[in-house]
């Protein structure tokens, strides 16, 4: 049922959040539920390993982080799940749940926190939430500059270079995407000037070569120090 959600959430662009008891992805095992969602390098399919198949905690992961706003690209790591009480797993099972992209549950610091945080094919999630956002707010703003009927003049290609700016620093300013500076490149938006628009676009209304970049925030999930302490 998992592997079947999982094909669907891919084809349809959602985000399926499942989870299992097999107890084989606590080993090196390569058939269990887990190692077959890495092997399809699903992005948009979270795997939660619990023992206990009647404890939801799935739900829970999905109900506390679901409402966050998107474009803050909140980490869905070292979150507590109310109610959900916490596995106790071996190094090796855990290096296993690592090794497979899968999340679990533990106490961690004498704290209860998920671990993971990511998709089955090795990608965040936050970043797959952040790029559904991206694209959803530049297609709304983009339409919706459209239907303002604008006139095939570079005055109006800039209309829509500003309008993906827009939604560009909507994310630098909920922190999930990197505003730039320190060797970092700022969002950036091309389009062509009207003129080196092949004649056959400008024939067909239709404005080509559109790009953006930007590179996400992102977050802290691991800390190396060290230090010296001298008399």
């Amino acid at each position: 049922d998992i592997l079947a959600a999982a094909e669907w959430a891919e084809a349809q662009k959602v985000v399926f959040v499942a989870q299992s008891a097999d107890s084989g992805i606590l080993t090196s095992a390569t058939t269990d539920v887990a190692s077959l969602l890495q092997d399809e390098s699903y992005t948009r399919t979270a795997l939660l390993y619990y023992p206990t198949q009647n404890v939801y905690g799935a739900a829970r992961w999905v109900g506390g982080m679901a409402p966050e706003e998107p474009e803050k690209a909140e980490m869905w790591e070292f979150e507590t799940l109310s109610g959900v009480a916490v596995t106790t797993l071996s190094d090796s099972a855990i290096a296993n749940l690592k090794a497979k992209n899968a999340n679990y549950y533990i106490t961690l610091g004498g704290v209860n926190v998920t671990q993971g945080g990511m998709m089955s094919g090795g990608r965040f999630i936050d970043q797959t939430i952040l790029v559904d956002w991206v694209t959803a707010r530049v297609q709304e703003t983009t339409f919706s500059f459209l239907l303002t009927k604008p006139p095939y003049t570079d005055r109006s290609v800039a209309g829509v270079v500003a309008g993906i700016y827009r939604v560009l620093q909507q994310g630098v300013d909920a922190g999930g995407i990197n505003a730039g500076g320190n060797g970092i490149d700022p969002p950036n938006v091309l389009a062509p000037k009207v003129a080196d628009v092949d004649p056959l676009d400008r024939a067909d209304r239709h404005l080509p070569d559109v790009s953006f970049s930007a590179q996400t925030a992102g977050g802290i999930r691991s800390v190396a120090i060290s230090g010296l302490l001298s008399v």
